[in-house]
C-alpha cells in the first residue's frame, strides 16, 4: 500500500470523520454552495467511478499544503500556518505511487501534480458507499507526527 499523508482532526485518538478538508471523508458538490470545493462528483445515478477524484493526500509532511500543517510544526515546517486542531496522520508504507489502499479504494498519483494524490474509488460503486469505505479506514491510520521525534 502506497505511504500517504492528510492532514485531519483528531477524535478519540482517531481521524475525525467528517466531510470537510480535514476529516477522513468525502467532499461532494453543494448546489447551494457551488463556489465550495469537492472532492468528486457522482454521476446521475448517484454513482461514483474510478479515475475521477477523491480524498486529497500527499507523499510527505512536507508536501501537504501550508494550511493542512499546524502550526506547532512551524520548528519541523517553517510555512505551516495550519489549526492546531489539525494532526497529520499516515497510512500504507509503499512508495507514492498507484495502488490499492483497501478492497475498494485505490490510490492514484495527480497526473498534473506528483506530490498530490487522491484516494478515489476502485471500483464503479454508490457515493454513499465511497464514502463508507474511506470511513472504513480509520483504524488504518497512524499519528505521523510521532515521526518528528
Amino acid at each position: 500500500m502506497p505511504k500517504i499523508y492528510r492532514g485531519i482532526k483528531e477524535s478519540n485518538g482517531m481521524p475525525a470523520i467528517g466531510s470537510t478538508g480535514t476529516s477522513l471523508g468525502i467532499r461532494f458538490p453543494d448546489p447551494e454552495h457551488p463556489e465550495a470545493r469537492f472532492d468528486i462528483v457522482p454521476d446521475s445515478s448517484g454513482m461514483v467511478h474510478p479515475n475521477s477524484g477523491g480524498m486529497s493526500v500527499s507523499p510527505s509532511i512536507a508536501s501537504l499544503p501550508v494550511h493542512a500543517i499546524p502550526r506547532r510544526l512551524k520548528s519541523h515546517y517553517r510555512e505551516a500556518r495550519g489549526s492546531d486542531t489539525i494532526r497529520i496522520w499516515r497510512i500504507g508504507d509503499g512508495p507514492f505511487a498507484d495502488g490499492l489502499v483497501s478492497e475498494r479504494l485505490t490510490h492514484r498519483v495527480d497526473p498534473d501534480n506528483a506530490k498530490h494524490g487522491f484516494v478515489e474509488p476502485a471500483i464503479l460503486m454508490q457515493a454513499a458507499d465511497f464514502v463508507a469505505a474511506i470511513h472504513a479506514t480509520r483504524e488504518m491510520w497512524t499519528d505521523a507526527e510521532d515521526e518528528l521525534s
